[in-house]
């Protein structure tokens, strides 16, 4: 009968490890996306530095954004999770206010997630990409056959 319950337990957690498991490797590719987003800033300052345009404004931009979604993807996985974990059965007080204050911390975390995404837009509202349109409509002229 135990071995019937451990080997229950061991199939309900499996899928929850491999999301996991999923979410931190969308954890990883949001911090190599905001690392090419600094490699994208050192080139800007070079760039006005040396007196040159620097196009990659609306790059940095996007790659900032996908960053901040998948940080905030992985991040409402983890807060769904502890939330689960809070909503569980306790092995003691202790193990309760445990959970209850990693909730919390995952609370806080996708608070901040969160407002760094509204950051990002509000920023792009006030400071948006100069020609971006003329750009994006200059780039489908010249994709169409004549």
């Amino acid at each position: 009968m135990e071995q019937q319950t451990a080997d229950s337990l061991l199939e309900e957690q499996l899928p929850v490890l491999d999301k996991a498991a999923m979410f931190i490797l969308i954890t990883i590719a949001a911090v190599t996306l905001s690392f090419y987003g600094v490699l994208i800033q050192r080139k800007q300052l070079t760039d006005a530095e040396a007196g040159r345009e620097t196009p990659e404004a609306c790059q940095l931009f996007s790659v900032q954004t996908v960053s901040a979604v998948l940080v905030l993807a992985a991040v409402l996985y983890y807060f769904y999770l502890t939330g689960q974990a809070v909503k569980g059965p306790f092995d003691s007080p202790c193990d309760k206010k445990l959970k209850s204050l990693n909730h919390f911390s995952n609370g806080l975390v996708l608070g901040a997630a969160m407002i760094r995404l509204y950051n990002l837009f509000f920023s792009r509202a006030i400071a948006p990409c100069e020609g971006t349109q003329e750009a994006a409509e200059e780039e489908l002229e010249n994709s169409l056959p004549v």
